[in-house]
């Protein structure tokens, strides 16, 4: 792997597109930095502004260009990531909830934001207030008694910050005459 990154490590940091820049920079707030290998919530290695590692992988530290190239990278595979789970309707989403779902994929990977199928079902309707409440919450019905189970979501007992974070992005795609009035979309 390091034969993959080394290339991408020297290779210099820049960003044409504004949805990664803003986006690299939300997540630097995010992820914070460390040069040095450390583990992460989930139990993974990582660098850098959470740059998962690869099992068996090792990169002991790294220069702060090395971190921004390794966030460059991922910001940008965590858009494809979002766009392949939202295609083909990503592009036409509004700024926010396109932000929000990359954030997600760079944090979960593809196959984690893959897992939140109510989330999708409610932005494939434009339901913004519950694609919000999907981000934080799991519901199920219980077979025995048949009544509806709200549980918070794995991810926001993992990353409360990041988990609202991703939720009100998805609250300001409401119209703002929605919002101001309290109106239910």
């Amino acid at each position: 792997m390091i034969g993959v990154l080394l290339p991408l490590l020297l290779a210099p940091v820049t960003h044409s597109d504004p949805q990664l820049t803003r986006c690299a920079d939300v997540l630097k707030h995010h992820e914070g930095l460390s040069l040095v290998e450390y583990i992460d919530t989930t139990g993974h290695k990582a660098i850098g502004y959470g740059h998962k590692l690869d099992m068996g992988e090792s990169i002991p530290h790294i220069t702060m260009a090395g971190a921004e190239a390794l966030l460059k990278f991922d910001v940008s595979k965590a858009r494809d990531s979002a766009r392949k789970v939202y295609s083909p309707i990503y592009d036409t989403l509004p700024p926010n909830a396109q932000d929000a779902l990359l954030y997600m994929a760079y944090q979960l990977g593809e196959t984690g934001l893959s897992r939140f199928k109510k989330l999708k079902q409610a932005i494939l309707a434009n339901n913004w207030k519950q694609a919000s409440f999907e981000c934080l919450h799991n519901t199920y019905v219980n077979p025995r008694t048949k009544e509806i189970v709200v549980l918070t979501s794995k991810w926001l007992d993992q990353t409360p910050t990041r988990a609202r974070f991703c939720a009100s992005l998805f609250l300001s795609c409401l119209p703002n005459k929605t919002i101001q009035q309290g109106i239910k979309p």
